[in-house]
């Protein structure tokens, strides 16, 4: 990690939370990942004409307020904010790409370095299609007890078979029956979420049934920080009862999360509590969860604490495959460090900066893969996920393809240890003698 000391670090992070962790601010659409740079490779080519649209549908779950004065000025429907809800929301976004724009000129754009014009995606419509009751009406007092609200139980049912049936009809015109679920992180509005995911699920090719969960953060600056950090712990309830009704869903093969950030905290935690219950009640958790590909993106999280909920309990073997990138680039995460008092946090660290004992930590789990993204992004570092070419590139052949790192398995990463791999910018735009493991 960069060191930086005294009023020097209170500055930077002052200009960091600034920029409030911009991971997220869509400006144009995505560079063009290096895959279809290097290659003659078109992820639209089998697209079905129903498919070949400059607009992009996304299933949708929040916990955030509905508010009057919407972020994205020129979206329709329903706007989310930054306020916590105590009911679930569920239903469909709708991105554009771009504003006036064919498929023709975007498909041309997609696979392109140099764009003839420019692409400025915008949240276009948010139709919300229902709503889990309160969670607070989940239990009643009865006799110096508590017992199940059967009212809530079965409005809680009925939310499920209406979110599952949308699923459902997502699915039937899928040409995979899996979904694609992204979580983001701190000081993100919904828009911002949506337009993520719909850039990258663009740039996949479009497979499966993309979705987002937006948690209500976005107050940003320096106590927003510390507003969105409660928030994260607010909307555990919530993410897990959306998963409940994702993993009973028939027909959803498998399931695929994407966390950045403060998201990765909301994303693992749902996952362990669920892990938790499911292994109390006797049930298979990688079985039950269906949870293909779990990939975090520049985890906000103590180092140690996730040796504690992650490795000791046994959570990583809960995902088919479980991915943790990092950098030693991103500077935002030193606003957690801060703010936290932890200086090792986990979406930073480099192996060079660990003690003998932590490497071996790092190293010695088999089921856990770190990919080092040692490359160029924002002023912050923290949005290489999907502003950098190269890993943009990496996460595709991951999600996508479900590929495991190494030349050999068409991810030419270079090889540090067993389960520790550097990415660079120019990833799989050199020729294999330079990418060798």
């Amino acid at each position: 990690m960069e060191q930086v000391s005294g009023w020097g670090l209170r500055l930077l992070l002052v200009g960091l939370s600034a920029v409030a962790f911009s991971a997220c601010e869509h400006t144009g659409l995505m560079k063009t990942p290096n895959i279809y740079l290097a290659t003659d490779l078109d992820p639209f080519a089998a697209l079905p004409p129903e498919k070949q649209q400059v607009t992009v549908d996304l299933l949708y779950a929040t916990d955030r307020v509905p508010e009057e004065n919407p972020e994205e000025p020129r979206g329709r429907g329903i706007q989310y904010g930054h306020h916590r809800s105590d009911s679930l929301a569920f239903g469909r976004a709708t991105v554009a790409l771009g504003e006036h724009v064919t498929w023709e000129e975007l498909h041309e754009a997609s696979l392109s370095r140099q764009r003839n014009r420019r692409f400025v995606p915008y949240l276009e419509d948010t139709v919300e299609l229902g709503r889990f009751p309160a969670s607070q009406s989940t239990w009643i007092a009865s006799g110096g007890a508590l017992r199940p609200n059967e009212d809530n139980h079965t409005l809680s049912q009925a939310a499920t078979a209406e979110i599952q049936g949308e699923v459902s009809r997502l699915l039937a015109s899928s040409d995979r029956r899996e979904a694609f679920i992204f979580i983001h992180g701190y000081n993100n509005q919904f828009y911002h979420a949506a337009l993520t995911m719909a850039q990258l699920w663009h740039f996949m090719g479009r497979p499966g049934v993309p979705m987002i969960y937006s948690w209500p953060a976005g107050r940003g600056g320096l106590r927003g920080y510390t507003s969105d950090t409660e928030s994260s712990q607010f909307t555990v309830y919530h993410l897990k009862q959306f998963l409940r009704a994702l993993v009973e869903t028939p027909g959803l093969e498998k399931i695929h999360i994407l966390a950045h950030s403060r998201g990765t905290d909301v994303a693992t935690t749902a996952i362990r509590e669920l892990m938790l219950s499911y292994r109390a009640a006797g049930k298979d958790s990688r079985a039950t969860l269906k949870l293909g590909n779990l990939v975090l993106v520049a985890p906000d999280l103590d180092i140690e604490v996730v040796q504690q909920t992650l490795v000791a309990e046994g959570m990583i073997g809960v995902p088919e495959r479980f991915t943790v990138y990092i950098s030693p680039r991103d500077r935002a995460l030193l606003l957690s460090s801060w703010m936290m008092d932890s200086v090792k946090r986990l979406g930073n660290i480099g192996v060079e900066n660990l003690s003998a004992e932590e490497r071996a930590s790092i190293t010695a789990v088999p089921l856990l893969t770190y990919i080092n993204a040692d490359v160029k992004s924002d002023i912050t570092g923290h949005a290489y996920f999907w502003t950098n070419p190269a890993a943009s590139s990496d996460l595709i052949l991951l999600l996508r393809d479900d590929l495991a790192p190494g030349s050999k398995f068409g991810r030419p990463l270079v090889r540090k240890s067993d389960n520790y791999w550097i990415l660079r910018d120019q990833y799989l735009l050199r020729t294999p003698d330079l990418v060798a493991e």
